[in-house]
């Protein structure tokens, strides 16, 4: 999984991206997440790109599961990489991340990240998430953990 998100994220290779979705499919379906969930949200970029990695990932599961697809919930003001912070300043991430978005209706949502690390940015999404009355349940689907 771990190749295939790098080169489908760094190389904007697409063709990765349903080698992905072959790989997440059973455990979406393992999950009964379609039965659990109202619509989807990808955690927001660290990093500025014209195709962003994540929402495009969301938006492939969104479409299998026959789910909406949240766009620009989250805010982050401070585009640096959790990965290449130390574990001291990645505590910054939450002050950083922001919902200018509210739910318009009671929702449950997947919350969607394609890497984690520390956790401090779904973190910090879920403490966003939790400030709306709207929002019920949250579940979180990560893609890869990085070493260490």
């Amino acid at each position: 999984m771990g190749e295939l998100l790098y080169e489908f994220k760094y190389h904007y290779d697409f063709s990765k991206l349903n080698d992905i979705m072959e790989l997440v499919t059973p455990f979406l379906v393992e999950w009964e997440i379609s039965n659990k969930i109202d619509t989807i949200l990808s955690a927001p970029a660290s990093k500025r790109r014209s195709m962003q990695p994540v929402y495009e990932l969301s938006k492939k599961i969104g479409t299998y599961l026959n789910k909406p697809v949240g766009k620009d919930v989250f805010e982050k003001n401070d585009l640096i990489q959790a990965k290449d912070l130390s574990t001291e300043q990645k505590e910054e991430i939450a002050k950083a991340i922001k919902k200018v978005k509210s739910a318009k209706r009671v929702l449950n949502i997947l919350l969607i990240d394609d890497l984690f690390a520390t956790g401090k940015t779904l973190e910090a999404c879920v403490k966003e998430l939790r400030k709306d009355s709207n929002i019920n349940n949250i579940y979180i689907l990560t893609l890869t953990k990085t070493k260490g």
